[in-house]
Protein backbone atom coordinates (compact mmCIF):
# COMPACT_ATOMS: atom_id res chain seq x y z
CA UNK A 1 0.00 0.00 0.00
CA UNK A 2 1.48 3.27 -1.12
CA UNK A 3 0.78 6.54 0.51
CA UNK A 4 -1.20 8.91 -1.63
CA UNK A 5 -0.86 12.63 -1.30
CA UNK A 6 -4.14 14.29 -0.36
CA UNK A 7 -5.01 17.78 -1.53
CA UNK A 8 -7.56 20.33 -0.36
CA UNK A 9 -9.97 19.05 -3.02
CA UNK A 10 -10.02 15.67 -1.28
CA UNK A 11 -11.36 17.20 1.93
CA UNK A 12 -15.07 16.57 2.53
CA UNK A 13 -15.19 19.78 4.57
CA UNK A 14 -14.28 21.84 1.51
CA UNK A 15 -17.02 20.18 -0.51
CA UNK A 16 -19.61 20.82 2.24
CA UNK A 17 -18.59 24.49 2.42
CA UNK A 18 -18.89 24.75 -1.37
CA UNK A 19 -22.34 23.14 -1.23
CA UNK A 20 -23.53 25.51 1.48
CA UNK A 21 -22.17 28.45 -0.52
CA UNK A 22 -24.21 27.33 -3.54
CA UNK A 23 -27.35 27.06 -1.43
CA UNK A 24 -26.79 30.51 0.09
CA UNK A 25 -26.28 31.86 -3.42
CA UNK A 26 -29.59 30.29 -4.42
CA UNK A 27 -31.34 32.04 -1.54
CA UNK A 28 -29.77 35.32 -2.59
CA UNK A 29 -30.91 34.81 -6.20
CA UNK A 30 -34.49 34.12 -5.08
CA UNK A 31 -34.46 37.13 -2.77
CA UNK A 32 -33.13 39.42 -5.50
CA UNK A 33 -35.62 38.19 -8.07
CA UNK A 34 -38.52 38.54 -5.65
CA UNK A 35 -37.41 41.97 -4.44
CA UNK A 36 -36.90 43.28 -7.96
CA UNK A 37 -40.26 41.99 -9.15
CA UNK A 38 -42.16 44.00 -6.54
CA UNK A 39 -43.80 47.18 -7.76
CA UNK A 40 -42.11 50.33 -6.61
CA UNK A 41 -43.43 53.79 -5.84
CA UNK A 42 -42.36 56.55 -8.19
CA UNK A 43 -43.37 60.16 -8.55
CA UNK A 44 -45.98 60.56 -11.26
CA UNK A 45 -45.45 64.00 -12.75
CA UNK A 46 -48.63 63.92 -14.81
CA UNK A 47 -50.80 63.59 -11.69
CA UNK A 48 -48.44 65.18 -9.17
CA UNK A 49 -48.60 62.23 -6.79
CA UNK A 50 -46.93 58.94 -5.97
CA UNK A 51 -47.95 55.89 -8.00
CA UNK A 52 -47.10 52.21 -8.01
CA UNK A 53 -45.13 51.32 -11.13
CA UNK A 54 -43.85 47.98 -12.33
CA UNK A 55 -40.10 47.91 -12.72
CA UNK A 56 -38.73 47.50 -16.24
CA UNK A 57 -38.10 43.89 -17.25
CA UNK A 58 -39.30 42.63 -13.86
CA UNK A 59 -40.70 39.44 -15.41
CA UNK A 60 -37.40 38.66 -17.12
CA UNK A 61 -35.39 39.34 -13.95
CA UNK A 62 -37.74 37.16 -11.92
CA UNK A 63 -37.49 34.23 -14.35
CA UNK A 64 -33.69 34.52 -14.62
CA UNK A 65 -33.34 34.82 -10.84
CA UNK A 66 -35.37 31.69 -10.20
CA UNK A 67 -33.52 29.83 -12.97
CA UNK A 68 -30.20 30.81 -11.39
CA UNK A 69 -31.51 29.67 -8.02
CA UNK A 70 -32.54 26.29 -9.46
CA UNK A 71 -29.10 25.82 -11.02
CA UNK A 72 -27.36 26.74 -7.76
CA UNK A 73 -29.57 24.36 -5.74
CA UNK A 74 -28.77 21.51 -8.13
CA UNK A 75 -25.07 22.36 -8.01
CA UNK A 76 -25.14 22.63 -4.22
CA UNK A 77 -26.88 19.26 -3.89
CA UNK A 78 -24.37 17.61 -6.24
CA UNK A 79 -21.45 19.10 -4.34
CA UNK A 80 -22.85 17.96 -0.99
CA UNK A 81 -23.41 14.43 -2.33
CA UNK A 82 -19.79 14.48 -3.49
CA UNK A 83 -18.74 15.56 0.02
CA UNK A 84 -20.65 12.69 1.59
CA UNK A 85 -19.04 10.24 -0.85
CA UNK A 86 -15.56 11.59 -0.06
CA UNK A 87 -16.33 11.39 3.65
CA UNK A 88 -17.50 7.78 3.38
CA UNK A 89 -14.44 6.93 1.26
CA UNK A 90 -12.20 8.48 3.92
CA UNK A 91 -13.92 6.49 6.67
CA UNK A 92 -13.59 3.22 4.76
CA UNK A 93 -9.92 3.83 3.91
Amino acid sequence: MGTEERTWADSPVWWMVAGVACLVGALAAVWFAAAYGVETMMWDTSHGTWAYVARPLSDVVTVLGFALAAILVALGAAVMVQALRRRSDAVLA
